[in-house]
């Protein structure tokens, strides 16, 4: 994640000055996930996730988004967001602007730019980021 954040600031410096790209989200406890999916479906606001097994909920993703002046950049430019899938196969991680489908049957696509997780095939990344959030104090209180 540091080495992204580190390429992203050379970029922005060139590609989008005065923006700074920020990790908003990494941890999501199951209680926040589901308040997330129920979003745009039971409860008001637009649909901003299609599961409730999110990978933060492991500690293995994280979302990052462009800020400018205090402000998040949800649209920005997609070659912007395009640069950050980049990083992310670069550094052997999985982009959600690489998603064209859920895996659902219901034929919707669903690109979530601002995710990046470690893949599932990593089990020992997995493993070892589920031991650490376990092991934390605050764990217990706030599934």
């Amino acid at each position: 994640m540091e080495k992204i954040l580190t390429e992203l600031a050379s970029y922005s410096a060139v590609h989008m000055p005065g923006c700074k790209w920020t990790v908003i989200e990494t941890y999501r406890p199951q209680s926040r996930q589901d308040a997330l999916f129920a979003q745009g479906r039971t409860k008001p606001g637009p649909i901003v996730t299609k599961t409730r097994s999110s990978r933060h909920t492991l500690c293995v993703a994280f979302d990052i988004v462009p800020f400018l002046n205090g402000q998040p950049l949800w649209n920005a430019d997609k070659r912007h967001w395009a640069y950050l899938g980049h990083l992310a196969r670069k550094h052997g991680l999985v982009w959600g602007g690489d998603w064209d489908s859920d895996g659902s049957s219901d034929d919707e696509s669903f690109v979530d730019s601002p995710h990046v997780e470690w893949p599932r095939s990593d089990v020992a990344m997995t493993r070892t980021a589920i031991a650490w959030r376990n092991r934390q104090p605050w764990f217990g209180s706030i599934r």
